[in-house]
């Protein structure tokens, strides 16, 4: 323990926690709506219905409704809000049951000593962890980039490079300015925030469905068993040892660079099955939070809204080929912009999969390091092209920060990392982030080692033992 933080870290709590009643995960999981919100933040159970009108970031407390919220409640507030406003609303505790809650331990040294280093940054800095101007500016960038692309290349029939232009502007939308909206990083104003995220609805995704596979399953459990990251692409990809593997997959890092410029096309219908089926498609441990009426109207009407200004509009000035065509080159270059951008940051070479058998860390904190990679510190021009996306680790430490202060409090992370000996992994360009995922996909598109498939038979029983349950 680094001895000048030494004191801050182990302050004992201001507020004990009252006795309550033990209440099943069955009991918890039924109140998983506005009308009735219950979370649980470290095997405690807190009745949020009547605080949600007063919630400072607005609807987001529905991702913890009906479930375990640990992971978005610590990462997304101050330090102190665990002490000064969850007391007034527990009700009791969750009994503990197989495959239930969060499986990871919160109270660290580590991620307590960063965050009071951070808050320290922020407080002596005068700075606003939202609100951040370069958001603005971005948006309105990419907004009018992307309006006058499209009238280029779709109304106009200018040249094929407007279009791919025009599909370049989507998916900076996604990963400048929808990323940080859904996460309520975009502004302290949660109707901003939520007008942010709407973005991933218009360009015919789903920001209701996102927050779900990527706030509360991917953040939440990071490379482990419930990312649904983790098993994403299975049967065609295996990215993880948690999936079978399969004679084809020896090829993969062959085929995966031709299937990443799919991967909007695959949004726009996957999140139809997951609103019918009530979890997210690829891990059946996300459930769905019950649908306010504002987001099923905003999910119907953006679906209709895409396909009126992707396809039907093109097609109107200049014929069903062309706006085929347009709409496929559109997702073309969103898709691989996006693919690419997630891809390397949590699938690369040196990086580790929790419940493989081969790591047993169980700090959470420390476990979004090396879970995590980062690329091109320190280069202003990844920042802009990545939507900050290149300082990730600092992103699933700190969620709720707008991604232009990502870059001032790295060097903290960095310190804090090399004082407690946890792994800081970053490659210095784009390009070596590119070369170290090839070798993750060809690493696992082997045929696995006799341990390996053991560690999976291993993984697939408890899984099964959980359903039973």
């Amino acid at each position: 323990m680094p001895p000048n933080d030494k004191k801050l870290a182990q302050q004992p709590e201001s507020v004990v926690q009252p006795v309550g009643k033990t209440l099943t995960w069955a009991e918890v999981e039924q109140h998983n709506g506005e009308d009735s919100l219950w979370l649980v933040v470290q095997d405690k159970v807190y009745d949020a219905t009547a605080f949600q009108s007063r919630h400072p970031g607005g609807k987001l407390i529905l991702q913890g409704a009906g479930r375990d919220a640990t992971a978005l409640f610590i990462s997304s507030h101050p330090s102190a809000v665990k002490t000064s406003v969850l007391p007034k609303y527990y009700i009791g505790d969750v009994k503990k049951e197989p495959g239930k809650g969060n499986p990871y331990v919160w109270d660290g040294d580590f991620y307590k000593t960063l965050q009071t280093r951070v808050e320290d940054y922020f407080r002596k800095n005068k700075l606003s962890r939202q609100d951040h101007p370069q958001l603005y500016i971005k948006m309105m960038v990419v907004f009018f980039g992307f309006i006058y692309f499209y009238y280029r290349g779709f109304i106009l029939n200018t040249s094929l490079f407007d279009k791919l232009l025009a599909g370049y502007s989507v998916s900076h939308w996604g990963i400048s300015v929808m990323h940080d909206g859904c996460h309520g990083a975009f502004s302290k104003n949660p109707t901003i925030c939520r007008f942010a995220a709407m973005f991933m609805d218009f360009i015919g995704a789903s920001s209701y469905i996102w927050k779900h596979q990527h706030n509360i399953g991917h953040h939440a459990y990071t490379n482990g068993t419930q990312d649904p990251d983790a098993s994403t692409g299975w049967p065609i990809l295996r990215l993880s040892p948690y999936t079978r593997w399969l004679w084809y997959h020896q090829y993969q890092h062959v085929y995966a660079w031709f299937l990443y410029w799919f991967v909007s096309f695959r949004w726009q219908m996957n999140d139809i099955n997951a609103l019918r089926r009530g979890h997210y498609s690829h891990a059946a441990s996300v459930p769905l939070y019950k649908i306010t009426k504002s987001e099923l109207i905003i999910f119907w009407l953006t679906k209709l809204g895409f396909f009126l200004w992707a396809v039907v509009i093109p097609t109107y000035f200049h014929g069903l080929v062309h706006g085929i065509t347009g709409w496929m080159i559109l997702n073309f270059v969103s898709s691989i912009h996006f693919a690419l951008q997630f891809t390397v940051n949590h699938f690369e070479e040196e990086l580790i999969f929790p419940e493989d058998g081969e790591h047993k860390e169980t700090d959470w904190a420390k476990l979004q390091v090396l879970t995590t990679c980062n690329y091109g510190v320190g280069s202003k021009l990844a920042e802009i092209l990545s939507g900050g996306l290149n300082y990730q680790i600092e992103h699933h430490l700190f969620p709720t920060l707008s991604h232009p202060h990502y870059a001032q409090i790295s060097p903290i992370v960095q310190q804090t990392c090399k004082e407690f000996g946890v792994p800081y992994l970053s490659q210095p360009t784009f390009w070596d982030a590119l070369v170290s995922h090839h070798g993750h996909l060809k690493f696992f598109g082997t045929t696995p080692t006799k341990e390996q498939a053991s560690i999976l038979a291993d993984i697939e029983g408890k899984a099964k033992k959980k359903k039973e349950y």
